[in-house]
């Protein structure tokens, strides 16, 4: 039986079909179907659902230039856009690199052809605003919206706190903060964690345990992205991984799952303290878990041991990491000198710069300065020589 069949294939099925074929990764499958579907002998297929569903399909599954042909086949089919519409290419305007101007200048387009102001619209090009930095003109675009009886919502504050606490701007968060719960505005999750995420690059753990517990006297219940905000809060304090590793314990003990960034957080905790032991610790049961880490989590590693004289535990990390898809970079060799440099292993720097070589990583200013400052430690002028001549 075809594809054309009546009975196998309805408009509504298709929006439901689609962005499941998309989160499956099925993009090529989606875009066979929807060339497929009877758009002549049937008129109900020419909806903007449908077409909406295809583009959201395809932006699930990462297919950004296929989903803008869709969306060009849709002004062509002279088929009206909606408030969906608009969201869903504005998000793909970012997705895939286009600047918050350009997706501005999209917005307005829409305008144009009819489509009036919405939250999810409005949401995805604040987002876009957003990640470019752009705070002001952001709450620009949200006055605006509002001008036009269309109240902001959680995700809304959200997106622009987010953008202020991470340019370190905590005390205009915090005014957002308090702004939405006076407009009746209910905080969510993502609220506190966006909070409780600030002060934890601001190294204040005490405001990041108020926080969990308003979280909690509001009736929300801190995810694993709370409690790895309160993990690296703590682990940023030198002396405080206890807390830390204390921390960790309570987010297990209320049954959440532990994600890479939690264990990162406990492993930078350690790291900064200078505790090897927890350090391999934390490192094996992370594996026993099978939560596979980053490059971070790899860097955290390599600096921990390297920096305490453990130069095999070191290797050992560069060779597991690799198995994992995360061979050294310029960056590992460069830790790996520095932590060698300091331990007098100077001798040795030589055979890093080879290792270097063979695997074509090209030295920067950092790894020749490194060197340099090594040979000069221990009055080796002919080498230092050597290496500035080199640079």
């Amino acid at each position: 039986m075809g594809l054309r069949e009546p009975c196998l294939v309805s408009p509504k099925a298709c929006s439901i079909f689609f962005p499941v074929l998309g989160r499956a990764g099925m993009g090529k499958e989606l875009l066979v179907v929807f060339k497929n579907l009877p758009f002549e002998q049937n008129k109900l297929f020419r909806d903007v659902r449908v077409y909406n569903s295809a583009i959201t399909g395809l932006l699930f599954c990462g297919r950004y230039e296929d989903a803008w042909k869709v969306y060009e086949l849709m002004e062509t089919s002279n088929i009206q856009p909606d408030h969906v519409t608009s969201s869903i290419m504005i998000t793909i305007m970012r997705m895939k690199g286009d600047s918050a101007k350009e997706a501005w200048e999209f917005f307005q387009k829409m305008n144009k052809k009819g489509v009036k102001w919405s939250l999810e619209a409005v949401g995805a090009l604040i987002k876009s605003f957003c990640e470019e930095g752009l705070k002001k003109e952001a709450l620009i675009i949200q006055s605006e919206l509002e001008k036009r009886g269309i109240s902001s919502n959680a995700v809304i504050y959200n997106t622009i706190m987010d953008a202020y606490s991470k340019s370190n701007q905590v005390e205009e968060a915090e005014g957002l903060f308090a702004e939405m719960k006076a407009k009746g505005i209910a905080p969510t999750a993502a609220t506190y964690n966006t909070l409780m995420d600030a002060y934890s690059r601001r190294m204040q753990p005490e405001i990041v345990e108020k926080i969990l517990e308003e979280m909690e006297g509001a009736g929300l219940e801190p995810n694993v992205r709370s409690y790895t905000c309160l993990i690296s809060a703590y682990g940023r304090q030198k002396k405080m991984s206890d807390m830390a590793a204390d921390t960790f314990l309570r987010m297990k003990k209320v049954g959440n799952k532990t994600i890479h960034e939690t264990y990162t957080a406990l492993l930078d905790a350690f790291r900064r303290a200078g505790d090897t032991e927890s350090l391999m610790k934390i490192w094996k049961k992370m594996m026993r878990d099978k939560v596979k880490g980053t490059h971070v989590t790899f860097n955290i590693l390599l600096d921990g041991f390297a920096k305490q004289g453990q130069y095999i535990e070191a290797r050992d990390v560069i060779c597991e990491f690799g198995k994992l898809g995360f061979p050294p970079t310029v960056l590992t060799y460069n830790m790996l000198m520095n932590a060698y440099a300091r331990g007098g292993q100077d001798p040795k720097l030589p055979q890093l710069l080879k290792e270097m070589a063979a695997l074509n990583l090209k030295p920067d200013s950092v790894t020749y300065s490194t060197m340099i400052y090594a040979y000069l430690r221990v009055r080796d002028f002919k080498r230092r020589s050597f290496i500035t001549n080199r640079w």
